[in-house]
């Protein structure tokens, strides 16, 4: 079984490639999984999406986003119990989408490989941003915080602990990265700061982790200006660790 997960700056196209490379790994012949992890699944989802319907804010980005740029005050209360149950619904994401297709595909003697999207490495950061942002004055973030990190790393950690993996970084330019969220999104507003922290946070966090992975685990890192190039280069380097 092959693990390979994809982090890195934001709007620089780690889900457009990792479907595209779902596509192609699948035709020569992969058993693949693509799986979408990040800070407000779940639980949290399906609760965030019923409150921005019920209070008709104006759609930002994603449904946390949503609140965070409509209504600060709410989402700094609000965000302890969306860290609360992102935490929760930890153990059921990785049983669920990984460790049964794990399983599975083992029973069945398959050749598989898994492909995460930003995975937990990505909602660590996120939360953790949030927090220091956000600086709650009854710490109840704080609290809420260091336990869905601890649980998500050591989750992180177990995932990686026997599985050939390939942790795939792609970096983007500051101001590309805010342009490129922009029309994305097809908004004028935007978090410079949590931009620029959460590409600064997923390297550091990135070169945490190199010190509890064994051998099993590589880093690749991708600097991405020309999407199509950078598509080729590490769709190359994907096929050479897949061989």
């Amino acid at each position: 079984m092959s693990l390979i997960i994809f982090v890195g700056s934001i709007a620089s196209g780690k889900t457009s490639t990792a479907r595209a490379l779902k596509k192609i790994l699948t035709d020569k012949g992969f058993t693949t999984k693509y799986v979408d992890i990040n800070v407000n699944h779940g639980f949290a989802y399906l609760l965030t999406r019923i409150i921005v319907s019920l209070l008709k804010y104006r759609y930002t980005g994603n449904y946390y986003l949503t609140i965070r740029f409509n209504n600060e005050d709410f989402f700094r209360k609000y965000l302890h119990l969306v860290q609360f149950l992102d935490a929760l619904y930890i153990p059921i994401k990785y049983f669920v989408s990984l460790k049964t297709f794990m399983l599975f595909n083992k029973f069945r003697k398959r050749q598989y490989v898994i492909l995460l999207d930003e995975y937990y490495l990505n909602s660590i950061v996120d939360h953790l941003y949030f927090s220091t942002r956000l600086r709650d004055p009854c710490n109840r973030i704080g609290e809420c915080t260091r336990f869905f990190y601890n649980l998500a790393f050591r989750v992180v950690l177990i995932s990686l602990k026997k599985d050939k993996t390939l942790i795939i970084h792609m970096g983007r330019a500051f101001d590309e990265s805010v342009r490129e969220w922009m029309l994305r999104e097809k908004t004028l507003l935007v978090d410079e700061n949590h931009v620029m922290f959460r590409d600064l946070a997923t390297k550091v966090l990135l070169n945490i982790l190199k010190q509890y992975v064994g051998d099993n685990v590589s880093f690749r890192s991708y600097m991405v200006q020309e999407f199509a190039e950078a598509f080729r280069n590490l769709t190359k380097d994907v096929l050479e660790f897949m061989g």
